[in-house]
């Protein structure tokens, strides 16, 4: 109802289709430049408040486990985004911060490289390197990559 009537309405709902398809389009075009950034969440404190040696401290271990393996899991999905890699998995070794999540101190990716991937050799290993290292804040020393 708010467009102009006459010849001017089909100009006008090309400009905000196209508009439209641009703010729909953004995110993707982020994702195929490679701007791809781990959100890691927080790791949540066990139900209950302050923890007792007993059962609170099995739910913290719990807890940090569960953390530990969704992280090492979001690593390996990022390995697993480089083109010419089929399959990955990602061992990961946190460093504990008292009253805070652990942060990853080291990421060792095993990947499953195609027959494009293999063909690339150590440009492969380097880029998967600098995609995880990216993505988990880590200096590309710190994660090592072996192709089985």
């Amino acid at each position: 109802m708010l467009l102009p009537g006459g010849a001017l309405k089909g100009y006008a709902r090309s400009l905000l289709g196209l508009l439209v398809l641009l703010g729909v389009m953004q995110p993707v075009v982020g994702l195929l430049k490679g701007d791809i950034r781990l959100s890691l969440p927080p790791l949540e404190a066990p139900a209950g408040g302050v923890s007792t040696p007993g059962a609170g401290s099995q739910a913290e271990i719990q807890a940090q486990t569960a953390y530990e393996r969704l992280v090492a899991a979001q690593a390996a999905r990022m390995a697993e985004q480089v083109k010419g890699v089929q399959a990955a998995s990602a061992t990961l070794r946190f460093r504990p911060q008292a009253g805070a999540q652990p942060a990853v101190q080291a990421a060792a990716l095993e990947i499953s490289a195609s027959a494009a991937g293999l063909a690339l050799g150590d440009a492969l290993i380097r880029q998967v390197q600098a995609a995880v290292a990216a993505g988990l804040g880590l200096p590309d020393a710190a994660v090592t990559v072996s192709i089985w």
